[in-house]
Parts: C-alpha cells; structure tokens; sequence
C-alpha cells in the first residue's frame, strides 16, 4: 500500500478503502462474521471477499481477502485477522479484455451489412442490419426458423445442394447471390460473401450480406423489351453505356450523364476514354474492349484518383447474325462495399489481434488454463496449464482427459461439494480447479479449466494450524502449571527439609531421595509441555554450538548403546547463536532418544552444522524462513523411518507410537516448542527403512562466544536471622516454604493473600527485610500487592513465586517498580535458600 506501519496504524479502515468496498466489507462483518452466527463455543470465523484498497500515491489496488473473526476465551469478539493476495492484474486484465469485446459487438453491431453466423441448417448469430433484411425484430424469433425456411422457393434447392457440399467437405463457392424470403413474405436478392470456422471438430459459417435487389432489377429490365430499355435503365444507378467497335458512346443512361455532367445528346458519339479516362487512346484493360474481342463477358476493379472503387463490366452484343457490332459496358460504384470489405477485413484483424492479446494474457496468469472441446480433448493450454496437465494426468495438447489427479473430470465439471474450487491431489502435490462452460448457444460448446498450484500455500496453512493448536495447548500449559507446581513445591521442599535430619536412616533416606527426584521429574513434565507451548523461561546467551556438541556427543556416547556409532561434521566457520543452553541441550537429548528408539540393531547418529545464508530474491530452505544468515543444526539416524500417516502428527503433543509406559507423546512437541522459541524453524525429510533426519535453524550471531560452564551443585546458604514475609494462598506450600525458612535461619512472618500481607506489613513495617510472594492469588495477586508495597515504601525488597512463566514485558514492568527476582516454582532448598540470600545482599539493586 505505500506506507510505512506507523502511517498504517493511523489510518481507519475507511480511509484505506474505497467507499464501495468500505460499504461492502462492513456488510460481509455484519452478515457472515456476525457474532449472533458463530457457534456458542467458536472462536473464529471467516469470509472471502475482494476489496479495492487506496495506496498512499493516490492509486488502487485490488485484493481478494480472507477475514476471520477471532473471540477471546469467554467467547467476545476480539478483533479480525485480513490475509490478502494482490489480484490488481487480473482485475485490470478483465477489465481490458471486457471493453475490447465491447467495441468489437459495438462495431458489428453498428455495420450497415449484414453479418450472420450459421452451423448446418441452424442460425447462430445475425447482426441488426440483417435482421432488418429479414424483416425480423429480434435474434430469437429470427434464429427459431430453420436456415433453409428464410430461402426464397427459387433458390431454396441450390442453397440446399451448397450446404450438402460443405457438410462433405466439398469446396464451394465463397461468393454468390441468392433470393430470401422476408417475414412479411415479400422477396429480396442478397449477396453473400461467406468464411468457414471449425470449432470443435465442426464447421461454423459466417457470412456478410448486401441487399441487391434493386441491382438485380435493373440487369433484368435490361434484358427486357427494347421499347422500355431506356427507362428502365435511366433508373438505374449503374451507369450503362453502349459503344460500337471504337468505343464510341451510342448511348448512355441517366446515371452515366449524370456522372460526368453532360447531357446524352452531348456524351452520344465522343469515346469512352477521352471521357472517364483523359486518354487520347483505347485503355488497355478495358472490359468493353476486351468482352468484344473474347466473345464473352469481362470485368475488371478500378480505383479514380478520387478514392472511388468501381466494378466495370462489358458484355458484348451481336447482330442477327452473331456477329459483335458492340458493347455495353455497366459500371458500379462499389465504393461503399469496397469499404465494408475493408471494414469487415479490419474488424477480422481486430479480432486477431484480441485473440492474440488474450493469449498472451492466458500465458502470462499465475495459473494454468486449459481448453477442452465437448469430447474432453485438450485443445489449448497455457504453458503453467502444460505442466499442470503432465503432473496431473501425464497428459499434453490432444490428448482426451479421463481425469486430474485423484478426480475424474465428470466431478470436475460439476459444482464443488463447497466453495468454488475442486481439491486435487497427487503425490504429495495439491491443486485447485475450477470448471466453465463455454457457452455460444443454448449448449456448452466446450470447458475451460483453471488450475492452481496450491502446495505451498497447503504447507503453509498446515503449519499456521499446528502453530493455533500449540498456542491453544499453550494456554492450557500455563493454567495447569501454577495449581501443579505449587503441589510439587510442597513435595520438594518438605523431601529437601526431611534429607537434612540428622538421624535418618539409610532405608528412609533413599525413599526421601526417590520422592525428591519424581516431584523434579513431574516439574519436568510441566517444563516440557512449557517448552512445547513456548511459555518456558529462557536464560538466553551466545553459544558456540561446536563446543556445546561436542560436549553432548561425549555424554550420549556414554549413555547410548555401543552398537549406535556417534560423528560429527562441520566446516571451518562459526556457529554462534544466541540460546538457552539447558533448553537446546533438551531439544538434541530427545532427537537423540528418538534416533536410539528408531535403531534398536544400530546404526549411525549423525550431528552436522552449516552456516547458510538468503537474500529477499532468493528460495528459502523452508516456505516461512526470513531472509538472513541462519545456523542449521541436523540430526541424522540410520533407523526404521517415520511412516507417511504419522508425519503429519509428530509434532501433536501427548502423540506417541511407543508402547504404554515408554514415552509420553512430548518429546518432538517439545523440541518444536524450544526451536520456536528461540525464534528458529524446524524440518525433516524421513522414510519407511531410509532413517529420519530432522533440521533445526537458528538465527545465527556475528561471532562465537565462550560455551556454557557445567553449573556446580551450590552450598546451603544460611540467613543471619532476617525477617520475611510469606505471602502465599495455598496452605500447604505456604506451610513448606515457612519451614523451610526457619531451617536456613530466617524469621517468618505469614499470610494468604495480598490484601492480609499488607496489614502485616502496616504492623511490622520496620521489621520487614523481604517479601517473598506468590504471583495468583485471591482478592490481590502477588503483582498488585507489589505496585500497593511500592507506594508505602520504595525501597521494599519483593520476589515472587510463579506456576507459570512471566513474560518479558510483564518482568520489565515489575523490575522497574522494584522487583528484586523471580523464581519458578517448584524450587528446592538449595534454590530458595540463594534466591533469598541475593536478595537480601546489600550488593542487590
């Protein structure tokens, strides 16, 4: 549109649209996207529509849009969502193409001859000026009778014989005069000059008309009795003279005088030449000169100086004893057919010349068009319809069609079963088609098939439904981790507290052991199904991604079984990008486990790295992908393959093709989760017994950066005494956190909620060194009890406890009204006794 966002975003929708289109959206709102139509439980709806949009310089541009209709979770409109592609062209092509076949009906239409179209004994087309021949008022009533019924009796047996011979494919002749018979039953003699058409197999006549009736008169009246020869020729008007054997003027009719602007008496005598000719000698091409000394007719075509065409014809005359003592010599003005003719030649080379942009505008449209005759053989394609006719039929131009695809193409001339395209698919490929009659008649005369090429766009689509499907288990994700990590809290810290008794037994401390490493791997759990949600808490940094893989094949070359032989590939460059070790560590141990479980004989496991880089020109390796300098990360097995009916689902959470008890369906749900996370892509080529490799990109940074330490268990930090606030709902973990903050040496004050922690802090304010608060809560949350403690005292030292991440824009508003830190939950006894301790350094800001 020519804007930058900000101007964009100043804009209402009024203003980006024209009034048509404005109007014509917000119907489309109020009928098909109306709340009142949506399902009691449906979040989104959509409709497709083509609107006109106004760019900045003031010019148009065409869309056809899809609008949905989002609804928040309790079910309220929420906004709408306009995915558009540019359709301007097309608009332009149609409109073009429309006014062109306007001008040419408006030609035909306004010729003063005649011009009709006929197939066999049946009338297809005629313009008003042969309907007016006829005497008809209307195409349908003229073209109700039978072609042979407008014949005149006189001439209806030759035109019959002429028709017989064309149906043979006999040559016949393209000009000739013919008597019709007018509605009103009166006679009129024409002259047709005829082309043929084949379509379809079929031969199509058209034919223009002059209406010579009057000429035709006046050559009979010409052979008519000698007594009423001139009048009848005075009326004329040709132009008849009769010379002698010089070409001397014996006698001219009205028309001829009149011509040259002589009286008879004045033309009677004088030759010929000297007249019309300004010669002093007979003219060598002269008809009348000619037709005496053949015997027989001649005619010639000659153009005067003054632009008039004339049809020149001499007959010769003989005495009683057939010997030639003259000519006549009858000349027409045939300047006003000549100029049909031309006209008609023009109006042909139009209409070559529109077949001929209409052509190149078929070849040039983003899809495939294709032309079928009635028998379904291909007459014409473009040449996306050529390749969309070898993918889908392995058919070319000639060829009869059976069928596209999967679809016969009876289905595909019919209706859809929604919408307005037909679905076609075929190895792995989809298209779209739509069928139109070509119509010239009451009956179709042929099809034309548009075909798009809709791969791509399928992907696309299939990927933005499996991004919907994991923000909606996203939602869930972080509904379910506060209730769950506030248990697993309790668990944890109580199993932490009860290891550090003195006089624990061997048997109990191994079982205080396993009910501490279960809560973690139940924390786990939620922590993958975070990663696969993308609400995980990312602690993001530069990592050399050859050192970190270096260290995981160590670690995996222990942990896995021999028979699987572990390498590595990379060229001599950087691979740095900016990532949480712990989440990408997490993502390469769950492809790894996958490989391992694909190989149970053995095989090969192979991590590669290699920097690539695309331009806005240039073919990304995945259809979503920026332009920009990626990092892909592969991770190759030799094993079983994924089978065709599972790829679609592997990255579905909770979808596993294990066996009960050995997998939970999230291991690939959360390596997509953490690449996506980390702003990345992931993709994978598999087969049934070709092995599985999967690529993860990542956006790659300028230059490497030391690895990622191994973190180092951290000592129990003891407090000196502090007192702290303990503001949590849930009385079990409340209960655990307090305990756990008397042992490491702390005094503890309580309470279940926001509003009750800020009485105790009205009464021990002086006394207060720390709260630690969780995030939900009744009647005031952990975030307002904060905003509420700042306006008593800005110096109140707070951390909160969460089920569930915080995101970056809510933690850059907390941090600045003071927010010391913030922890997950569950945290165990060595976590909270640090996470207090920082807080309460003097150092801490």
């Amino acid at each position: 549109l020519g804007y930058t966002l900000e101007e964009l975003q100043a804009l209402s929708l009024d203003e980006l649209l024209t009034l048509a289109s404005f109007e014509f959206a917000m119907k489309t709102v109020a009928t098909e996207l109306s709340p009142e139509r949506l399902a009691p439980r449906s979040y989104e709806r959509s409709a497709t529509v083509e609107l006109e949009f106004r760019r900045k310089d003031g010019s148009t541009l065409w869309s056809e849009s899809t609008i949905t209709l989002f609804r928040d979770s309790e079910g309220r409109p929420s906004g709408f969502l306009g995915v558009g592609r540019d359709i301007s062209e097309r608009k332009r092509s149609e409109k073009a193409l429309q006014e062109s076949e306007e001008r040419y009906r408006r030609l035909i239409e306004q010729s003063l001859m005649g011009i009709g179209i006929s197939h066999k004994n049946q009338v297809l087309f005629a313009n008003p000026a042969l309907l007016r021949m006829f005497g008809y008022d209307s195409l349908e009533e003229f073209a109700r009778i039978p072609l042979l019924d407008h014949v005149a009796p006189a001439s209806r047996d030759r035109i019959a014989s002429r028709m017989a011979r064309l149906a043979q494919g006999e040559p016949v002749e393209s000009d000739f005069e013919y008597d019709i018979l007018r509605k009103d039953g009166k006679t009129r003699t024409l002259y047709a000059s005829t082309t043929h058409i084949v379509e379809s197999g079929e031969i199509h006549t058209q034919t223009t008309f002059l209406d010579i009736t009057e000429r035709k008169q006046a050559e009979e009246a010409l052979r008519g009795a000698e007594a009423e020869k001139e009048a009848i020729l005075d009326g004329q008007l040709e132009h008849v003279i009769y010379q002698d054997m010089e070409n001397r003027v014996l006698w001219p009719n009205q028309a001829a005088c009149e011509s040259v602007g002589m009286t008879r008496e004045e033309l009677v005598g004088r030759y010929c030449y000297e007249i019309w000719a300004q010669r002093s000698e007979r003219c060598e091409d002269c008809p009348v000169a000619l037709a005496m000394v053949a015997g027989q007719q001649q005619e010639i075509e000659k153009t005067t100086p003054d632009g008039r065409a004339w049809f020149i014809r001499g007959y010769p005359v003989r005495d009683v004893n057939d010997e030639i003592v003259g000519a006549i010599e009858v000349t027409q003005d045939i300047t006003a057919r000549k100029q049909a003719e031309a006209e008609r030649e023009r109006l042909l080379a139009q209409v070559r010349e529109q077949a001929q942009r209409v052509q190149h505008i078929v070849d040039t449209v983003p899809e495939g068009v294709i032309l079928l005759d009635l028998n379904l053989r291909v007459l014409l394609a473009n040449p996306l319809g050529k390749k969309d006719l070898d993918a889908l039929a392995s058919a070319k131009v000639g060829d009869v069609l059976t069928r596209l695809g999967d679809r016969t193409i009876e289905e595909l001339l019919t209706s859809p079963p929604k919408g307005l395209w037909h679905e076609v698919t075929v190895e792995h490929r989809s298209f779209q088609v739509i069928a139109r009659p070509i119509e010239n008649g009451p009956t179709p005369k042929g099809w034309v098939l548009v075909v798009r090429d809709v791969t791509q766009q399928r992907e696309v689509d299939r990927r933005l439904q499996q991004q919907e499907r994991l923000s909606t288990v996203g939602q869930l994700a972080a509904g379910m981790a506060h209730d769950f990590n506030n248990i697993m809290a309790v668990i944890a810290l109580y199993a932490g507290l009860s290891l550090r008794a003195p006089d624990l037994s061997e048997e109990m401390r191994e079982r205080l052991q396993t009910i501490s490493e279960q809560a973690y791997r139940a924390s786990n759990l939620i922590q993958q199904i975070l990663d696969f949600s993308r609400r995980a808490v990312l602690e993001r940094g530069p990592l050399d991604l050859v050192a970190f893989l270096k260290e995981q094949i160590k670690l995996l070359q222990r942990t896995l079984p021999e028979h699987i032989q572990i390498d590595m590939s990379y060229d001599e460059d950087e691979y740095t990008v900016n990532a949480d070790p712990t989440r990408i560590q997490q993502a390469v141990m769950n492809l790894a486990t996958n490989a391992r479980d694909a190989m149970p004989e053995g095989g090969r496991l192979h991590f590669g790295l290699e920097r690539i880089a695309f331009g806005e020109r240039d073919t990304p390796p995945l259809p979503e992908m920026e332009p920009g300098r990626w990092i892909r990360l592969t991770v190759a097995d030799t094993g079983i393959g994924i089978l065709p009916e599972v790829q679609s689902h592997i990255y579905d959470p909770f979808f596993t093709t294990k066996e009960p008890g050995k997998g939970t369906g999230l291991g690939l749900a959360q390596v997509y989760g953490i690449v996506k996370q980390h702003e990345g892509h992931i993709d994978f080529t598999t087969g049934p017994g070709q092995g599985t490799t999967f690529a993860l990109y990542l956006p790659a940074l300028a230059a490497p950066q030391p690895s990622i330490a191994d973190i180092e268990s951290e000592p129990l930090l003891q407090g000196l005494g502090q007192t702290i606030l303990v503001v949590e709902d849930e009385t079990a973990t409340r209960q655990a956190l307090v305990e756990s903050l008397k042992v490491l040496n702390y005094r503890v004050l309580e309470a279940t909620n926001g509003q009750q922690a800020l009485e105790v802090f009205e009464q021990h304010a002086r006394a207060i060194d720390l709260v630690l608060s969780d995030v939900v809560m009744p009647e005031m949350g952990g975030k307002a009890l904060l905003y509420a403690l700042q306006e008593r005292d800005p110096a109140v030292r707070v951390v909160l406890l969460t089920g569930h991440p915080l995101d970056e824009r809510e933690l850059e508003d907390l941090r600045a009204l003071g927010l010391r830190s913030w922890t997950l939950k569950p945290l165990s006894l060595e976590q909270l006794a640090r996470i207090v301790a920082e807080a309460l350094s003097p150092a801490s800001p």
